[in-house]
């Protein structure tokens, strides 16, 4: 049996795009088998919203393990995705696996949010393919088993100090303990070209790779 959680950590500002992405993914998760072994598989929809997103990430795990949880795909409230992207990541069998998108930018400097293991910014560009091991991935779109929760101790999500007045994301801070518990996290290449992070406008990873060519060719 596999139970999927799509738990969704807000602070209130859902974007209509998300919204209409996510009535499709539900739409289309009844249309397909996640596995072909598993003839069950159920989805729910878990939602916490407050300004504390550590607190709110939490409680979302606790929630979805007290259900009984197989997976919980995170997906946060200003993201665009296809239909079947959870069907997607599952099929990779992998205990983390998530999308590559823009960091919410412009122009888009700053690059994408999933980091390499040589610690830069991963780019995803338009030959990358496939899947890639990386030291972590956003929670935009990411598929985990529910497992992780138990191999790691909590505090599972943290606003870590990393100096000169900045603090680490809480998905670095979780990623940097899976890590230590030896499980690989990885990045598909593929589903994050369909991927949009919901700003002003939709930010592509298309154009982070415009930009950062642009970059080359001019010097910078």
């Amino acid at each position: 049996m596999i139970k999927i959680a799509v738990c969704i950590a807000s602070t209130g500002h859902c974007k209509t795009q998300f919204a209409v992405s996510l009535s499709s993914l539900m739409a289309y998760f009844p249309s397909k088998r996640l596995a072909e072994e598993e003839p069950d598989q159920y989805i729910g929809q878990f939602l916490v919203e407050s300004s504390g997103l550590a607190h709110n990430q939490h409680q979302l795990v606790t929630r979805a393990k007290e259900w009984g949880a197989t997976h919980i795909l995170w997906i946060e409230d200003d993201m665009q995705f296809p239909a079947d992207a959870l069907h997607r990541l599952f099929a990779w069998r992998q205990k983390w696996v998530g999308a590559n998108y823009p960091i919410r930018t412009w122009p888009p400097v700053a690059g994408n949010t999933a980091v390499g293991l040589n610690g830069k910014r991963l780019e995803t560009k338009a030959a990358s393919k496939g899947l890639e091991q990386v030291a972590y991935t956003g929670y935009g779109v990411t598929l985990m088993d529910i497992s992780i929760f138990d191999q790691v101790e909590a505090p599972w999500f943290e606003l870590a100090w990393i100096g000169d007045g900045n603090y680490a994301t809480t998905d670095a801070y979780l990623a940097e303990k899976v890590r230590k518990a030896g499980i690989p996290i990885y990045c598909d290449h593929d589903l994050s070209k369909e991927i949009g992070h919901v700003g002003h406008h939709v930010f592509t990873v298309g154009e982070t790779e415009a930009w950062n060519e642009w970059r080359k060719q001019n010097g910078e």
